[in-house]
C-alpha cells in the first residue's frame, strides 16, 4: 500500500501498480513500478512476519490507523489525478467544439454557394433549352423555305 502511495504521488495515477495489473496501462515503466510494489509488499510481509511488532498491546490499532492514513492519502492522489485529467480532457473538449463550429460555420457558407450556383445552372439550362427551341423552329423554317426554293428553281427551269 505504501508503494502504492509513493509511486501514485511521484507518477501520478499511470505510476499506480493497480491500474498496471487490471491492464488499464501496461508499458515499461509502469511494469517496473509493479515490480517495485511487489517487492516492496514482499520486504513488508517478510519483516512482519519474522520480526515482533513494535508496540505488542497496540499494534492493531496502529496497523489499522497506518492502513487508514495509506488509504486516504491513495485516495486523495487518486482523485488529483483524475481532477487534472479531468480538467485536459475538458479543455480538449472546448477545443474540438470550438473546432466543429468553425467547420459548420464553412460548411453553411459552402452550402449556400452550392445551393445558388445549382440555381443559376437551373436558370441557364432554361434559357439553352429556349433557344435549342428556337433553333429548331428556325431550321423547319428554313427547311421549308428550301423546299419551296427548290421547286421554284424546278418550275422556272422547266419553263425556261
Amino acid at each position: 500500500m505504501l508503494g502504492s502511495v509513493i509511486t501514485s504521488v511521484l507518477f501520478g495515477i499511470a505510476g499506480n501498480p493497480h491500474f498496471c495489473i487490471i491492464g488499464m496501462l501496461a508499458t515499461k515503466v509502469q511494469f517496473l513500478l509493479v515490480t517495485y510494489h511487489v517487492g516492496l509488499f514482499v520486504g513488508v510481509a517478510s519483516y512482519i512476519t519474522y520480526h515482533p511488532p513494535l508496540i505488542p498491546e497496540n499494534d492493531s490499532i496502529e496497523l489499522g490507523w497506518a492502513n487508514s492514513s495509506i488509504f486516504l492519502l491513495s485516495l486523495s492522489a487518486l482523485i488529483m489525478e483524475f481532477q487534472r485529467h479531468n480538467l485536459r480532457y475538458e479543455s480538449k473538449i472546448a477545443l474540438l467544439m470550438e473546432s466543429v463550429a468553425a467547420h459548420s460555420a464553412t460548411l453553411e457558407i459552402q452550402k449556400d454557394q452550392i445551393e445558388k450556383q445549382a440555381q443559376e445552372l437551373q436558370f441557364s439550362n432554361q434559357v439553352l433549352k429556349k433557344e435549342v427551341q428556337e433553333k429548331e423552329v428556325a431550321q423547319l423554317q428554313l427547311i421549308t423555305s428550301n423546299e419551296e426554293l427548290k421547286h421554284y428553281a424546278y418550275v422556272a427551269s422547266h419553263d425556261l
